[in-house]
């Protein structure tokens, strides 16, 4: 089993910027990004688990 997330919005002054920047909503664009990024580094066929974290 695979299970990967992908990190929203946090209030500051705690903000992770170096998380796809400032941009890190739960929008279509940042979603893909965030999963395709998961994808290519840890490189499953498939993933059985996407968290919204």
């Amino acid at each position: 089993m695979f299970a990967t997330k992908i990190a929203g919005p946090v209030r500051q002054p705690h903000n992770p910027r170096h998380i796809r920047g400032v941009s890190n909503q739960f929008d279509r664009k940042n979603l893909f990004q965030a999963i395709d990024t998961s994808l290519q580094c840890l490189q499953p066929d498939y993933v059985d688990l996407y968290q919204l974290h």
